[in-house]
Order: C-alpha cells, then sequence, then structure tokens
C-alpha cells in the first residue's frame, strides 16, 4: 500500500458518531482494521511512524482503537458501543495502560477526545491540533514533536508525559497535571498554565514566550535551564521554588548570541537586534518577578546580564558611545553587581601610575631604590583623588602631567563607582 494512499483516508461517511466513546459504523471498524493489518503484513514502513501515519481519525475512532488495545485479561466482552465513562471506569479499575494504542502520526487535529483515557499512548508526530482534551488522561504518553497547538487541554493528566519537541502554541492548559512531564524543548508560546501543576517538570530549552502563569501555578523543582522566558507572565507565580542557581543565563539570550537561526541561514541585522530586545526584556521581566517574591540576591544575578544584553544590543544598533560607555561601567564595575572589580581597576592603576612615575625619575638620571619606589606610589595614591602637591614635581616636569592625567582617570573611577553604588543598593 502506498503511503499516499494511506494519507489520504477519511473518515467513513457512515460513521455513527465522532466523539470519544461514539460508536462508529461496522465498515470503518473494518476500515481500521485494515490499516492495522496492512501495518503488520508489512516489512518496510518507509517514512510512516505507525499504522495511522497521515490518516485522518476522529475520537470515536481513537476510542474503538483504544477498547481494542485493553489487554485480553480485563473480564469485559469488547464492544465498539462503549461509552467515554465505561471505558475509563474499566481502565482506571484495573490499571491498565494502552501501550499498543499506536498513532503515531495520525491527523487528530480538532478531534473529540475529552476525558479520553489514553495512558502510555503513542502520539509521536502527530497532528493534535485544536484537539478538545479536556479532562483526557495522557499520563506516560508519547508525543514527542507532535502538534499540540490550540488544543484545549484543561485539567488533562499529563504526568511523566513524553513532549519533548512539540508544539504546543496557545494549548490551554489551565489545570493542568504535568507532574515530572518531560517538555524539553517544547514550543509553548502563549500557552495557558493558570492552576497548572508543573513540579518535577523539565523544561530546558523549552519555549515558554508569552505563557501565562498566576499564583495558582505550581512551579516546584522545575527544571527551566536554558529556556525562553520573553513576556512571560508570572502574576504572582511562587517562583521561590525554583533553583535559579542551576539557571545562570537564559534561553533568549542563546538565541540572541546565535549568529544563524534555525534553519542555518545568516540573521540580518535587524534579526539580531529583535533577538537581543527580548533577551534584555526577558531578563528584566524574570529580575521584577523575582524581587516581587523576595529574592533579591536571584534578581541581581539576571539585571546583570540584562545589563550585558544591553550593551550588545547598542553594538547592533551602532550606538558606539552607549556602547563603549556600557562597555566601561562592565570593566570597573560590572554595572553595579561586581564592585571587586573597582577595587582591581583602583590598585592597577595606583600601580601603573606608580610605575610611570618611577620611569620618569629614571629617565630624568635619579638612581632608582625602594625609597624612590615608596615616594612613587605615595605620590600616584595622592594623584588619583587629586590631592597632589605640584610643588614636588614642578608644575612643568612630564611626572606633574602623569598625576594630572591620574586625577582625571581617578575621578572617572570615583564617579563611576558613586554611581554603581546608588544603582546598586538604592535602585536609581
Amino acid at each position: 500500500m502506498s503511503e499516499q494512499q494511506t494519507t489520504s483516508a477519511c473518515p467513513h461517511p457512515e460513521a455513527v458518531g465522532t466523539r470519544w466513546g461514539d460508536p462508529i459504523s461496522e465498515e470503518r471498524q473494518v476500515e481500521l482494521q485494515g490499516y492495522l493489518t496492512r501495518w503488520a503484513a508489512e516489512t518496510e514502513h518507509g517514512r510512516r511512524k505507525g499504522p495511522f501515519h497521515g490518516v485522518r481519525l476522529t475520537g470515536a475512532d481513537v476510542s474503538s482503537l483504544a477498547d481494542r488495545a485493553r489487554p485480553p485479561h480485563v473480564a469485559i466482552e469488547p464492544t465498539s458501543h462503549m461509552s467515554a465513562n465505561f471505558l475509563a471506569a474499566i481502565i482506571d479499575e484495573t490499571n491498565v495502560e494502552l501501550p499498543d494504542l499506536h498513532l503515531e502520526g495520525a491527523k487528530l487535529d480538532g478531534a473529540h477526545l475529552e476525558g479520553a483515557r489514553l495512558r502510555g499512548a503513542h502520539f509521536e508526530g502527530a497532528d493534535m491540533s485544536r484537539a478538545r482534551l479536556e479532562g483526557a488522561t495522557l499520563a506516560g504518553a508519547h508525543m514527542e514533536g507532535g502538534r499540540i497547538d490550540w488544543a484545549n487541554l484543561e485539567n488533562a493528566d499529563l504526568r511523566a508525559a513524553n513532549l519533548e519537541g512539540a508544539l504546543v502554541f496557545y494549548a490551554n492548559l489551565r489545570f493542568a497535571h504535568m507532574d515530572d512531564a518531560h517538555v524539553n524543548g517544547a514550543h509553548l508560546i502563549g500557552a495557558h498554565l493558570e492552576g497548572a501543576n508543573l513540579g518535577g517538570a523539565s523544561l530546558a530549552r523549552a519555549d515558554l514566550c508569552n505563557v501565562w502563569m498566576d499564583k495558582a501555578t505550581s512551579l516546584n523543582n522545575v527544571m527551566l535551564e536554558r529556556a525562553s522566558l520573553d513576556q512571560a507572565t508570572f502574576d504572582n507565580t511562587n517562583l521561590s521554588v525554583v533553583d535559579w542557581k542551576k539557571i545562570p543565563i537564559l534561553g533568549d539570550e542563546l538565541t540572541a548570541q546565535t549568529a544563524r537561526d534555525a534553519g542555518g541561514k545568516r540573521k540580518s541585522r535587524q534579526q539580531r537586534i529583535t533577538d537581543y530586545q527580548a533577551a534584555v526584556r526577558a531578563y528584566r521581566r524574570l529580575a521584577v518577578a523575582l524581587q516581587a517574591n523576595g529574592l533579591s540576591e536571584e534578581a541581581t544575578n539576571y539585571l546583570y546580564r540584562a545589563s550585558i544584553m544591553q550593551r550588545r544590543l547598542s553594538r547592533h544598533e551602532r550606538r558606539l558611545g552607549a556602547y563603549f560607555f556600557s562597555v566601561l561601567l562592565a570593566v570597573l564595575a560590572g554595572y553595579g553587581y561586581r564592585l571587586g572589580r573597582i577595587v582591581v581597576a583602583y590598585v592597577t592603576v595606583v600601580a601603573a601610575f606608580a610605575l610611570a612615575f618611577l620611569a620618569a625619575r629614571y629617565f630624568a638620571g635619579t638612581v632608582i631604590d625602594w625609597e624612590q619606589a615608596g615616594e612613587a606610589t605615595q605620590i600616584s595614591l595622592n594623584a588619583i583623588h587629586g590631592r597632589v602637591f605640584f610643588a614636588q614635581l614642578t608644575l612643568d616636569s612630564v611626572q606633574a602631567w602623569i598625576a594630572t592625567v591620574e586625577s582625571v582617570v581617578g575621578i572617572v573611577i570615583e564617579g563611576v563607582f558613586v554611581a554603581m553604588l546608588i544603582q546598586r543598593f538604592f535602585g536609581r
């Protein structure tokens, strides 16, 4: 059977119903069984992922297939007329999973699967766009690389489900149970996670841009390494239960730093600017949310990263004055979040100008010894604060000019130090 023939199949026109639990016609049952039989008989499946790859299925079709996948030891006479609630009761009471329900690559867009019990089912690469999955049980289900965009998964059970790399754009996941789910690299742009339980879930490298969370969203021990959070809404979400030390940088920064897009094409300058703007927003919004949770120490790291992203943004925007001033602030004080750097800068400047004073005396014919070194250091310490006595050096000497330059450098260092202190401790 060709792949074209397989993917062009549509629900039989005599099907009695389309929702989960609805009966289907005998002709449709035979048709579905035909896909299974041919899949089992084939030695090579080509690019097809499962017996129903590309086949458009309804909720009633899936319900019937789920009934057939029920292990034989369950003492219930199988029937295609089994209601959704009855089938759910059978599975719940016997703790049966449906490992034989393979719907890889199936077209389930818009299917009515409300309340479906599909533990451990295989939906790899399936199209479940706009599917109705309210209250469905998908614990342990395999949905890697599938499309679940705009689907309604409100109050669904997705515990330990695998959604790695799935497209979950704008899906309704309100009050969904996603404990220990694998959502690495998934795209949840604009998804609604209000009231969802994400305890222990892994969202490494996930795209959480524009997601909606609230105070009922549970993030206990969630893993967000390199996740993207641009414009995410936290709305009093408890962020204190996340180990932010394991998340030194966000995925937004990694995206901005990458010179090529997902297709391998070199990004335009405007795209680089857009990416860096997103990174700045992500860090600043997250920092504000952390501060609202009383996590000021954690917030400082992200404010620091935001300053770095702003500097790189200035470079791509070709605002060279702002860029070089930002570089100066970074080197001298780490934007107020690495104040130890200004101590290093201070000591370095004093030592460098002390050597300059000694060099000037050496070339003037003075013998250099420890006494001369001590005096040069003393003059450098005074000069950096603008308190050198030019009578010691004579006004038109080389040393006087060195002291003048050091005084200017000292004013810059002091100004940066005071400005960074005000920003760091007074938020101004």
